[in-house]
Formats: C-alpha cells, structure tokens, sequence
C-alpha cells in the first residue's frame, strides 16, 4: 500500500499550551456528546473565549481516504460544528476533493484554470510578457515604416518617464488601416511570430523617444523611404475603404492578388481621395449588376475591375474624378504622423498621388 505525505496543520497560539495528544482529545470532545464546549475549556485550562471563536481555534484533522492528486498529499478537514466538518480538500493548492475523482476531469478544471490564469494576466494592463528594447543602435537599424510606428505611439501614450509605451492601449487608437500589414512590418521590431503588437510593453531610449517627438532631420529617412512608405499608407487606406464599402452591400472580399495589381497602378496617377470616388461608384454598379443577374460572385469579382475601367474612361469623357473627404473611415495615427508631422504636407498626402515632385520641393504644398 503506497503511504503519502502528511503536512501537519498550524497549531494556533490559543491551543499550543496543549501537547498533541491534549489537542487530540480536545477535538475528539467538541465533537461528542459528553462535554459542552464551556466544559471543555475549563477541563484543559484554556482561555475563556465563544463558542464561535473557539471552533476556528481547532487544528484541521487529517482525512486519510483521500490524496490530492495534484501534490499527492493527504488531505484535511475543517471544523464547521459539533459532529460536522467540511469536505476534505488539499493542505497545500486549497483544491476541494471529491470521492468519484474523475482523473479526465481533472484535467480539463486544471487546463482551464491555467487559461484563467493567463486570461486574467492578460487582462492586468500592467502586465506584459513580452518586452521591446528599442535602443539607439537598434533603433538605427529600422525601417521608415517601424520608426513612424513607433513615432505616432510615442506621440499617443508615452509615459512620463519618456521611455515606456503599453502596448495594450494601442488598442484603443487605430495605428494603421491595415492591421495584416501593420503585424508584417513589426515583425522586424523582434515581436515574436503569432503575438500581436498590443501585447508587448515598448521600452525605448530617452533620447529616441526624443527624437520622435522632435521627428528631426525626417527621422533621418531619405527621399526613396519616403516614396514608398506615402504608397504603402495609400494602397492602405484605399484597401481599408474597398472592403468597407463591400462590406456594406454584403459583398465579400476575396481578391487580394488582384486588388494589389490594379491599385498599385491606380495610385501612380489617383489620389487615395479619388480613389474613394472609383470604389464607391464601382460598389454601387456592382450592385446593379447583382440585381440585374442575381450572380453575387459577379458582382463582387466585377468591383476591382470597374475602378480600372473607370479611371480609364472619365477622362476620355472629360469627366473629373472628385476627390471624396474621409466620411466614413478616420485617418490613422500612422498616417497623421506621417504626412503632418514627418513630411509637412498634410492633406496633401490624402488629396494627390504619390509624387517625388512634392516631397523633392518641400513648399509645393503652398501651390496644392
């Protein structure tokens, strides 16, 4: 028979005048019939007190028909009344045991209260598991994209001491129109593959944080990371607009191979703005089409397409594509950054194409 550790209970200070045996017997008699408990005081000398203070007094009593099977140690039982004690549960986890112990069971209350664990972990907003150390050599190293990321969550939240920016209340800003892309481009930051950028605490050195702040000399980028970063943010944001306005008229997005290859020549000539006039009037013949039809995926598959065509044929008719406001989606914090802060053009970068005319002569953006 295999023989389990017994962890000895705390004996309290009202009963430690008393030997093992004499705590025993004492026990034995609250819970018989031949002694009041007023009776039992006086018998072994004790100190006045309740009957209510007296029964929290008794050590737990070891309960040998059951073993925790986490610790594999014997179990105990509290006193709650005369002739009544409660039910047996581990000396050491605290875990209440049952007779029909079910070792499947088990292990599901274990597997979730380790979730629980971790969910309310997760929930504390001054706990984070993971840790990004931006300094200065790091920080030499990143992409435009990484530093204007870090800028605008600088700008938003960082803390008082210029250093720390919790990752968890980036949740609630919009950072980029894009949240695939956005986790794509952090990689590089070294966030682990699979966690999210709202999961880690930023520490970053005091004199980036201050150049972030300052955005000097352009964050030392050049006219090329500039150029790029301004297509990115529109094909970004026109993206972000397309899906809505599918979205909206039920329609569904699958096309984003496609998407890539004519948007990506349509921000060559089409501001993002124009480019909100395009989907919006190819969603609504697209919803035409699917009346007339009542072939979804025609309709859906038909809406890329028809912003090419359109954007081929309003010229051709000296028909201006106009230049729409941002109703429906709010600018992100990235893109604030980016065009008011780094470039200085504003809503330059909202209204025209990506050009290296503007960002070459700085005080073009008088002109537009």
């Amino acid at each position: 028979m295999t023989t389990y550790p017994i962890v000895e209970p705390e004996i309290s200070d009202y009963l430690k005048c008393l030997s093992k045996e004499s705590i025993q017997e004492v026990i034995d008699l609250f819970h018989g019939k031949e002694y009041k408990i007023p009776q039992i005081i006086e018998k072994f000398g004790l100190e006045k007190i309740s009957v209510n203070t007296f029964v929290n007094k008794l050590p737990p009593v070891h309960h040998y028909d059951l073993v925790c099977p986490e610790c594999q140690v014997v179990s105990w039982k509290n006193h709650l009344a005369r002739n009544k004690k409660s039910d047996p549960f581990c000396p050491q986890c605290g875990e209440v045991l049952i007779y029909d112990f079910d070792p499947e069971e088990r292990q599901r209350h274990i597997e979730y209260q380790k979730e629980r664990e971790v969910w309310l972990r997760m929930m504390d907003p001054d706990y984070y598991e993971y840790e990004v150390v931006i300094n200065r050599a790091r920080y030499d190293t990143l992409t435009l994209f990484q530093k204007v990321f870090l800028g605008c969550a600088v700008q938003a939240l960082v803390e008082d001491d210029l250093s720390t920016v919790k990752g968890k209340l980036l949740k609630e800003f919009k950072l980029f129109p894009n949240q695939e892309k956005l986790n794509e481009e952090l990689r590089g930051l070294g966030i682990i593959e699979g966690v999210d950028y709202t999961e880690c605490k930023y520490i970053i050195d005091v004199s980036v944080t201050k150049e972030l702040l300052a955005c000097e000399n352009k964050l030392g980028s050049v006219l090329k990371d500039q150029f790029n970063l301004w297509k990115v943010i529109a094909m970004a944001e026109s993206k972000e607009y397309l899906i809505g306005e599918m979205s909206t008229n039920n329609f569904r997005y699958h096309h984003d191979n496609k998407f890539k290859e004519v948007f990506s020549n349509l921000i060559q000539e089409h501001s993002v703005s124009q480019t909100f006039h395009l989907i919006n009037k190819s969603v609504a013949d697209a919803c035409k089409l699917y009346a007339q039809r009542g072939n979804r995926y025609l309709a859906e598959n038909s809406i890329i397409g028809l912003c090419a065509r359109m954007a081929d044929y309003y010229p051709t008719r000296g028909w201006p594509i106009l230049k729409y406001e941002r109703r429906r989606f709010h600018q992100s914090l990235m893109s604030q950054y980016f065009f008011n802060k780094l470039l200085k053009i504003g809503k330059v970068g909202f209204d025209y194409p990506p050009l290296l005319e503007i960002l070459i002569h700085n005080n073009l953006n008088k002109n537009y």
